[in-house]
């Protein structure tokens, strides 16, 4: 029968010359004779040996020679993929515990009990290693933060947003309408096209094909609406003159919207294009609403969780404040700058995590748009934003904000 401690432990030829030296020289005793019983065996006492001048000095290099023999032994199976020194401590304490008579004093016998009591011990430290193993699966789990939308592998083809209907069309030189590639809003909030883009094609283009597609390249969350304020459909054409008209309002829960867009021109007018730019995708993904709060009696503050598509990482986040009017301010950095408002970010960190603070730009920042950089390797998944007002006078109910992941 295999025993307890073979199966955590392959016992082998101690692997180090120090506990072999230690060891005693005899290991197996050679026994008592019965007075009662001559003809009988010698009664054999478990790890007694008798190379020992008396009775009383023994047991405790018996000890000594337990520890040792156990400390040769070549770990395998569970245990050796546990902490070392959690593993050590456990084996010491069971050890220990295992070789204390009931009296509760460190004294053994003469008749040194460790091969019982090393069988005890592994069987023990079995369930042991499998519980320490079972809650460091649990910490684990626990300190990863899961994400919120789909992973960036999951945006679509220019086939999957257009098909081939510009497809045979001509690359043009310096058609391509460059965008942020991952934005996010409150719910309900609205952001222009034109602010969208990061900046301004060199060749002449005059249309913009658009397509709004959702998660799993269904239906949106969000809409696109003209000037007037009517939602048009998600499969459009925009002269690019008129995409500061058009806009995207998020929708009112979390949920992630995909926006392509190609350049086009058309110098005829005709409805027939020359030329195209590359395709290109924007993320927008609805986080909710913000979360008003008033810290003491005067500063009230206005806490956003603002999450991205899973699978990125980014060291800069760009803050795009609306409605900051108040005590005479009328953008965000101007407000910062005269100590009526502060501005916070921090990347998004599992729980028991060490916060990931980002520094915010002031020289970066301007107007209404406040730079934040997080150090190498950056942030992930996305970032909590704290807008706190430092004067109770300086209101910042209306205030919005919007977050771009660079």
């Amino acid at each position: 029968m295999t025993s307890a401690l073979s199966i955590l432990f392959q016992a082998v030829t101690p692997a180090s010359a120090l506990p072999r030296g230690l060891q005693s020289a005899a290991v197996a005793p050679a026994g008592f004779a019965d007075p009662f019983n001559p003809k009988a065996s010698p009664t054999q006492l478990l790890g007694f040996t008798s190379d020992t001048p008396t009775l009383f000095t023994r047991p405790i290099a018996l000890s000594m020679d337990n520890v040792l023999i156990l400390a040769s032994f070549n770990l395998s199976g569970p245990i050796q993929e546990t902490d070392t020194s959690t593993l050590n401590r456990k084996v010491t304490e069971s050890l220990f515990e295992a070789l204390q008579p009931s009296g509760g004093s460190f004294v053994p016998d003469f008749r040194n009990t460790a091969a019982t009591s090393l069988e005890t011990v592994a069987t023990g430290l079995q369930a042991t290693v499998l519980t320490l193993e079972t809650e460091e699966t649990v910490v684990e789990a626990t300190a990863t933060l899961s994400a919120a939308f789909p992973d960036f592998d999951q945006r679509p083809t220019e086939t999957q947003a257009f098909g081939a209907t510009y497809a045979a069309v001509p690359a043009g030189a310096d058609l391509t309408t460059q965008v942020s590639e991952r934005v996010a809003l409150e719910g309900g909030a609205t952001v222009t096209l034109a602010d969208l883009l990061t900046d301004t094609p060199a060749g002449a283009i005059t249309d913009v094909a658009v397509r709004l597609q959702g998660q799993g390249l269904g239906d949106p969350g969000g809409v696109l609406k003209d000037g007037g304020g009517t939602t048009v459909g998600n499969d459009i054409v925009i002269a690019y003159a008129d995409l500061g008209n058009y806009t995207y309002t998020a929708a009112s829960g979390k949920s992630l919207d995909y926006l392509s867009l190609i350049g086009l021109s058309d110098p005829g007018a005709d409805s027939t294009y020359d030329e195209r730019g590359s395709f290109q995708t924007v993320s927008l993904t609805s986080n909710g609403d913000a979360v008003e709060r008033i810290d003491g009696t005067t500063e009230r503050i206005q806490d956003y969780t603002f999450q991205t598509e899973d699978g990125v990482s980014f060291q800069q986040v760009t803050l795009s404040f609306d409605n900051i009017n108040s005590l005479g301010y009328t953008n965000a950095k101007d407000a910062i700058d005269a100590g009526k408002l502060r501005v916070k970010i921090n990347g998004l960190v599992a729980e028991g995590q060490p916060e990931n603070a980002a520094v915010v730009d002031l020289y970066a920042s301007s107007g209404d748009t406040i730079v934040g950089r997080f150090v190498s390797p950056g942030a992930t998944n996305g970032i909590s934003v704290e807008v706190r007002s430092l004067d109770a006078a300086f209101d910042i109910t209306s205030v919005t904000t919007r977050a771009t992941f660079e």
